[in-house]
């Protein structure tokens, strides 16, 4: 296998083949491994045949490279198969197995050729869309008091709430609502991670259509006051990439997230919130919107 870098340019040549995935993890978005390139990791990529293989190197430590699951075919290549193929290839890692690929092939069967350690941080929250679109139930009442505190702030100072679609033609105007939320996080530290979700969310906004992404932008008083951008997973699962929403209103972040679920998710059954990186706050955020199901990941090295 010859793997190249992955440029936006590649999302048309690939789409055919992720359009057939079943992987649960969000690590499988091909839009969002398009954006996300060159934050931490370096992608690459290499047809196979019927197959793609994704590869990800730190370019801080080139010895930090590890190979995904084959896309779309990944349960159907057995442990063994799996480790003639990163022999061939020259790598001694997977990562982002999901639990799917694990229980098919059975613990046992899969540690006969890796060794197997879970990725704590790398879980992901996954909801059904339509619970997330209604808020019924006592465990979201909370979310729904939050979302009444921010229409009632609105109606008391004339304020209209619009939710626009994104498009390429208006997705621009997320920037400044990006500029302002990060304005309003005063403690935060913008290196790392945080700079590169920065960067990542740019280049989703730059070519929104050519990427097949789907978002909305929440509008109070005719300034953007939220987004939120979606992608395709598989069939039935997309994920919810990135929510930006000003503090400045309380319950605004609870109404986006409803409305993302309602209007994004409508023809997807589920919706892929991703892990929570090891922070608490987040896991906690995470929780609190009841996850129907997690997908767990883990690393497999070879014996």
């Amino acid at each position: 296998m010859e793997f190249r870098g992955l440029e936006q340019a590649d999302f048309a040549r690939l789409k055919a083949f992720f359009e057939e995935s079943e992987h649960p993890h969000s690590e499988y978005s091909l839009a969002s491994t398009i954006v996300w390139d060159r934050c931490i990791m370096t992608m690459g990529c290499a047809v196979d045949g019927e197959d793609v293989f994704l590869s990800e190197t730190n370019p801080a430590d080139p010895k930090e490279r590890f190979l995904l699951l084959p896309i779309p075919g990944g349960k159907r290549f057995a442990p063994a198969v799996l480790k003639q193929k990163a022999l061939e290839a020259g790598f001694t890692e997977y990562r982002f197995v999901h639990d799917a690929y694990v229980s098919h092939h059975g613990m046992e069967e899969v540690e006969k050729h890796f060794k197997v350690s879970e990725q704590p941080g790398y879980t992901d929250y996954v909801y059904r869309a339509k619970d997330l679109a209604s808020l019924d139930g006592r465990d979201l009442a909370k979310k729904r008091n939050n979302i009444r505190q921010f229409e009632k702030e609105c109606a008391a100072h004339g304020w209209k709430v619009e939710t626009v679609r994104l498009s390429s033609a208006n997705a621009a105007a997320c920037v400044e609502c990006l500029e302002q939320w990060r304005n309003e996080q005063e403690d935060a530290n913008w290196t790392g991670i945080l700079a590169c979700e920065g960067g990542a969310i740019r280049r989703a906004l730059a070519d929104f259509d050519g990427l097949e992404f789907r978002g909305l932008m929440v509008l109070v008083n005719g300034m953007p006051r939220g987004f939120g951008v979606a992608a395709r997973l598989n069939r039935d699962t997309g994920v919810l990439l990135f929510e930006k929403a000003s503090d400045r209103h309380k319950g605004l972040y609870q109404y986006l997230d409803r409305e993302c679920c309602r209007l994004l998710f409508d023809n997807w059954q589920w919706v892929n919130k991703e892990g929570d990186m090891g922070d608490p706050g987040l896991a906690r955020a995470k929780e609190s919107y009841a996850p129907f199901k997690r997908v767990k990941a883990f690393s497999l090295e070879l014996r």
